[in-house]
């Protein structure tokens, strides 16, 4: 962050390569006003959405979103965005149950690339022929690293995404007991 700035252009003479005099007129100051407006835009990251429900063997795009407070997307350089994923009250394994942009660990890092408003990864669930509950999965942003000027901060209202797996094992049986039929 810097303040405001001036720059002052002022031309005190001219010459042209053919030898004529070329006149400035009273005109030879300019001045251009840079305006700094990096402490008034807030730029935030986050998820798009903050859930989803898919089925074991199904899979969905994880959108992440770089903007600034007018939704404007804005980056323009390449950033490291890390996370964490985690399971609650349910039985979801890393890599039996699910895996998250081919990563092999429960945490890491995406690499966004410069000039990305919008980033995908994709998150898929993997079928399996147990009869269990349905589990439910969260990956959450933990921080934003970047070379350059340009600040990121991790937006608390879209930190988290909730990927609930539904179990698609278990046979419903519908028949009946006994079947009652006259005919008269």
């Amino acid at each position: 962050n810097e303040g405001n700035e001036l720059v002052r252009i002022r031309i005190t003479s001219v010459t042209s390569g053919s030898g004529e005099q070329v006149f400035i007129g009273t005109q030879g100051t300019f001045f251009f006003h840079i305006y700094d407006n990096d402490d008034n835009i807030q730029k935030l990251a986050g998820f798009r959405n903050s859930g989803m429900g898919i089925p074991e063997g199904g899979g969905g795009e994880i959108n992440l979103i770089f903007v600034d407070e007018d939704l404007l997307p804005l980056t323009h350089q390449e950033m490291e965005v890390g996370y964490e994923i985690s399971t609650v009250s349910s039985t979801a394994e890393y890599g039996i149950d699910y895996t998250f942009n081919g990563s092999a660990t429960t945490s890491g890092t995406l690499i966004v690339p410069a000039g990305s408003g919008d980033f995908f990864s994709f998150f898929s669930s993997i079928q399996d022929t147990l009869i269990e509950a349905d589990e439910q999965v969260i990956i959450t942003l933990t921080s934003i690293s970047h070379a350059g000027s340009e600040v990121y901060q991790i937006d608390p209202n879209r930190s988290k995404i909730t990927y609930n797996i539904y179990d698609n094992d278990g046979q419903k049986e519908v028949g009946l007991e006994s079947v009652i039929s006259s005919v008269t």
